[in-house]
């Protein structure tokens, strides 16, 4: 039996595809990881599908969630008015928002855009809440993202990379595999470039919406694995060391276990 029902949301050049299950009133909107969809919230149903309304949201480029033009990015004012869509089409006035790892980034843009609407905030080793060197380097500026998609066209360069960091030392072994292996097909290497170069606008001045968060008494979960190499626990921790209504959650895993491991956290 099919437990979701699908939904979109089409503008021009884009359609964002989201699924909504559970019996509660509560809604809740997720956002997952790359290379993941939708179905990566499937345990949340067991453990949380009776509190919330649960809202999950294909990433673009992932599941039937479509860019049409790679190189021109989503920019915050775009995705205000496409949650705007959602919040009204869905009833919602106020609302639970969740991201895991790329997902991070796309829930620290809803949040920024509706602080008011938004109660709760679960960022699961969530991208965006850190700057990244490397990300930065691969979608800007021009030359260096010129750079990235010829690593993307031709994997021998890429994997050559690979190994010379490895040597050198440059980046954590695990961190390596996990590139690798979200990089072993033209079609996955492609979705890398695609998926970073079109969010790289959603950028946040956290200091900013630190600040946001005091001033709207928002609850904010801080999930992250005791062995995750990709978002580990000591690069998000300190930046919400200052809220007042912040909760740590260091579970006993690693990055791609975090999801079904949080489900207790958002079923309490």
């Amino acid at each position: 039996m099919n437990v979701y029902t699908e939904r979109s949301i089409a503008l021009p050049g884009s359609t964002l595809s989201y699924y909504v299950a559970g019996s509660g009133t509560h809604p809740l909107i997720a956002f997952h990881g790359f290379g993941q969809t939708h179905k990566a919230f499937h345990s949340w149903l067991e453990t949380a599908g009776s509190r919330y309304m649960l809202i999950l949201v294909d990433l673009y480029f992932h599941g039937k969630s479509t860019w049409d033009d790679p190189e021109t990015p989503l920019e915050k004012t775009t995705w205000k008015e496409i949650m705007s869509i959602l919040f009204s089409r869905e009833g919602i006035s106020t609302c639970s928002v969740a991201g895991f790892s790329l997902g991070g980034k796309l829930a620290l843009a809803t949040y920024e855009a509706f602080p008011k609407q938004v109660r709760t905030l679960y960022l699961i080793a969530a991208d965006g809440i850190r700057p990244s060197f490397w990300y930065n380097l691969a979608t800007w500026p021009l030359p260096m993202r010129l750079l990235f998609k010829s690593l993307i066209e031709h994997e021998k360069r890429f994997l050559k990379l690979t190994r010379i960091a490895r040597i050198l030392g440059l980046a954590d072994k695990k961190v390596l595999r996990f590139a690798e292996n979200q990089m072993d097909t033209p079609a996955r290497r492609a979705r890398v470039y695609n998926t970073w170069v079109v969010f790289r606008r959603l950028k946040f001045d956290m200091s900013h919406l630190v600040r946001m968060m005091e001033a709207h008494d928002t609850r904010v979960f801080v999930i992250t694995g005791r062995y995750d190499r990709i978002i580990p626990p000591q690069r998000v921790e300190p930046v919400f060391k200052r809220l007042k209504n912040v909760t740590f959650h260091v579970l006993e895993t690693g990055h791609n276990s975090l999801l079904p491991a949080a489900a207790f956290v958002i079923s309490e």
